[in-house]
């Protein structure tokens, strides 16, 4: 995505993270994508994710 950040921390982030699950299908490379947890950790962007946050 560019060099941005994604984080996938906290409920507020919830909305933007299932809105790129939806849309994966559409993301060239999204099995590439992570976010960034509260540890700092980079993470892959799934449907597992939406349940953690």
């Amino acid at each position: 995505m560019g060099g941005n950040e994604l984080a996938c921390q906290t409920c507020s982030d919830y909305p933007s993270v299932q809105s790129l699950v939806k849309g994966s299908t559409f993301i060239a490379d999204f099995d590439q994508l992570r976010c960034e947890t509260q540890k700092h950790v980079q993470v892959k962007v799934t449907k597992d994710l939406l349940s953690s946050l």
